[in-house]
């Protein structure tokens, strides 16, 4: 039975989330063939992601209120060879999200930022129904500490450790010179250097850590398991380079390794099953409208 279950388990890969104010863009990560650790080596997993997404930024006429509103499709398509049989599985699942954000300035030092996500996450095989639904979203005060540094804090329901949970959330902001560190802690740090005077290419460094939870309707795991949810979480470590081709269009790539790679499985009577997945290589490219710089 374990050994179905990671077949299923790991038909999961993540959704990227940017760093910058992005407009619009398109997505693509690829993770190559990895062996799960099913404790015989018999299946091996591999993922490929495709999102688009777009916001819609409007700006009240005080200039303190900033209103975003933006939506987020991804396509996720997973497959597992069973190293026995030569046999390949394969399970796609969509994640449909709605963003609703509210920026607030309070005044000089101070601004409120929060933000709603409804989300349909599903295989949709079946009739929709509230197990396909989720409500994300955060809550963050900011304080502005000079001309290049601000910290935040507040808290966050997300799935980014692969199932929904209300987190603490701090964050802490530095943009001088050539220099730029983002930490937005439980999910990302980030470091940026600018190689060029204009702002257009950029090298650094991203550890993320990213999950997602699936509500499963057409499985076929276990005649005598009923599956309820799938999830997963895992952290990517490795440099990124970004380039602006245009005024307002970035091109930007990550490679690296994706570990600590977690899948958990959950039937409708609350039974959990939870499996690891050995490390593996992660590429990431996409491209984004940006807003134009200022000068």
């Amino acid at each position: 039975m374990k050994n179905t279950i990671a077949v299923w388990l790991l038909l999961l890969a993540g959704l990227a989330s940017g760093q910058d104010i992005r407009l619009a863009g398109i997505e693509y990560f690829n993770y190559p063939k990895a062996p799960v650790n099913d404790g015989n080596g018999k299946y091996q997993a591999s993922f490929q992601e495709f999102s688009a997404f777009a916001a819609y930024p409007v700006q009240s006429k005080n200039k303190k209120t900033t209103i975003v509103n933006g939506f987020q499709y991804a396509l996720v398509n997973a497959s597992v060879l069973d190293n026995t049989t030569t046999v390949t599985n394969t399970r796609t699942f969509d994640v449909l999200a709605y963003n609703f954000i509210v920026i607030h300035k309070l005044n000089e030092n101070w601004k409120l930022e929060a933000q709603l996500s409804p989300t349909l996450s599903s295989d949709f095989k079946s009739s929709l129904s509230s197990n396909d639904f989720l409500m994300l979203g955060s809550f963050l005060a900011v304080r502005r500490l000079n001309d290049y540094a601000s910290i935040g804090a507040g808290i966050t329901y997300t799935t980014k450790l692969g199932k929904p949970l209300l987190l603490p959330v701090l964050q802490f902001n530095y943009h001088k010179d050539h220099h730029k560190l983002i930490i937005l802690l439980p999910s990302l740090v980030e470091y940026e250097y600018r190689l060029d005077q204009k702002d257009k290419f950029n090298i650094g460094f991203r550890a993320g850590l990213n999950g997602a939870e699936f509500h499963v309707t057409g499985n076929n795991i276990d005649s005598a398991i009923d599956v309820n949810k799938l999830g997963y979480s895992r952290l990517n470590l490795g440099p990124v380079v970004s380039y602006r081709i245009s005024k307002i269009i970035k091109i930007e790539a990550m490679g690296g390794i994706s570990v600590a790679r977690k899948y958990q499985f959950l039937d409708v009577q609350g039974n959990k099953y939870t499996i690891n997945s050995k490390n593996v290589g992660v590429f990431n490219i996409g491209i984004a409208f940006v807003p134009p710089l200022l000068k």
